[in-house]
């Protein structure tokens, strides 16, 4: 989201925004914290990723913004061009105020409506032109806007002629987004008069537009990699505990042994004693770089015999070295997830691995659901694969849940599988899943969940303060 994939104009830079303002306030309130703050600093710092190693972001597909982009192509600069808007419609507004922010100068109005005009030019503090005046005030004007609901063109070849010869053929720009045309494309063969209007503006827009969905498919393989270098800095928190009972006990072995040096060294400067401060540091972290890598490498791994043996090595607290990996087995008569210990435990318990199928939607939040499973399943000996399913809801993606109802949109097919043995299990959004299941299916686990304080989600407010 925050790199704009999912925004309905892909590329646009105003999310990104979006997503830092809330975060902003949600810090200030002290509402995000722990993991979400990581997740959302990591969120950042992709997206802007994406927009600086690929062209996702670089071609203008609105119309306004395409416009101001021809205009930028003809005149090379903006700065100090006149603008003058014909009809006083809201495109014409936002093609002006595009303009207006890449230096346009002087704003001319005119509409058959004067009032309308008026408010228009008071908008940019431009000028109101009478439209009886329209073609002598149209020479002045390097781009004219044209908007109006005339039924027929209002610019045609002898205008253009005699536009260019006041201006002494100094070139203008028509942007003609009326229906029907204000301008007679015949003007438009004038040397020195280029005429765009709304289906050439458009095609544009939908070349850029496709450019952009080009670059989507890169974007995604940028992001995919940071959310797995996010999931895997994520699996190594669970021995941050660890780490630390590492860390103090080996200060505390530092202190220590500089004590009963002490004596020995007898009275040093200040100097000597932030020297030896700074080589007993150093000794130390360098000892402990290669156990803490062990560690979290076990942690990355699920490997709890690993993790259980590296504590016991170094006398680490039992509390501390916790590897907290689900097991999927077999109690009374059925599936569910259990907290066990290591794989030698499971052994003497006489339960074997097994070859399970993971069902999941294909959204980037169900797969990384189903692979976050899979892995602590992986973890614990078995042999997982991950079975995507189409669902109804996936389907019909332009169609309200109003209008088809949303019982059973993301669960119907994927209790099929189930039901027909195509998979075994299926991670879902607990969200998601209907209030009562069906027989013969069981909730079968539900994984810790964080502080639902660190969550905001709204349709009425962009952010906390409007709350």
């Amino acid at each position: 989201m925050a790199a704009s994939l999912d925004s309905m104009v892909v590329g646009e830079p105003q999310i990104l925004g979006q997503v830092k303002e809330a975060f902003a306030v949600a810090r200030a309130s002290g509402t995000v914290g722990g993991q979400l703050e990581h997740l959302l600093q990591s969120a950042f710092a992709a997206a802007k990723k994406v927009r600086s190693e690929t062209e996702i972001g670089s071609n203008s597909v609105s119309i306004a913004s395409v416009a101001v982009e021809l205009a930028r192509k003809i005149f090379g600069s903006l700065q100090g061009r006149t603008v003058f808007l014909v009809g006083a419609g809201k495109m014409s507004e936002l093609a002006a105020r595009h303009l207006v922010q890449q230096g346009a100068g002087a704003i001319l109005v005119t509409n058959r409506t004067l009032e309308r005009a008026r408010r228009m030019a008071d908008t940019f503090q431009g000028q109101v032109i009478p439209f009886d005046q329209l073609y002598e005030a149209a020479s002045q004007a390097d781009i004219v806007i044209s908007s109006t609901g005339a039924p027929h063109p209002i610019f045609r070849r002898e205008h253009g002629q005699e536009f260019l010869r006041r201006r002494r053929n100094r070139p203008m720009f028509f942007i003609d987004i009326a229906v029907p045309r204000d301008v007679d494309p015949e003007m438009g063969k004038l040397e020195g008069i280029f005429v765009y209007d709304i289906d050439d503006l458009q095609q544009v827009a939908a070349a850029h537009m496709a450019e952009r969905s080009r670059e989507a498919t890169d974007a995604e393989a940028l992001i995919a990699g940071e959310v797995e270098r996010f999931h895997q800095r994520l699996l190594t928190v669970n021995v941050a505990p660890a780490i630390v009972a590492l860390q103090r006990q080996a200060e505390e072995i530092r202190q220590a042994e500089l004590k009963r040096a002490q004596t020995r060294l007898g009275l040093l400067s200040a100097e000597q004693i932030a020297a030896v401060e700074s080589l007993t540091r150093g000794l130390v972290n360098k000892f402990l770089h290669p156990p803490m890598q062990a560690l979290k490498q076990a942690a990355r791994e699920h490997d709890a015999a690993r993790l259980e043996a590296l504590c016991e090595t170094w006398s680490l607290p039992a509390g501390a070295c916790r590897a907290g990996t689900f097991y999927y087995g077999k109690s009374s008569e059925r599936n569910e997830f259990r907290r066990r210990g290591s794989t030698p435990e499971r052994e003497q318990r006489g339960e074997t691995p097994m070859n399970l199928r993971i069902g999941s939607r294909g959204s980037q939040l169900a797969l990384w659901q189903a692979k976050h499973i899979a892995t602590l399943l992986r973890g614990q000996g078995h042999s997982v694969e991950i079975t995507i399913i189409k669902t109804t809801g996936d389907r019909l993606q332009e169609v309200t849940f109003a209008q088809v109802g949303s019982k059973g949109m993301f669960t119907k097919e994927i209790e099929e599988a189930l039901a027909a043995k195509r998979v075994d299990l299926a991670v879902h959004s607990l969200k998601d899943l209907p209030t009562e299941l069906p027989e013969p299916f069981t909730l079968a686990a539900t994984p810790p969940r964080v502080d639902p304080r660190d969550a905001f989600v709204s349709v009425m407010y962009e952010n906390l303060a409007g709350c």
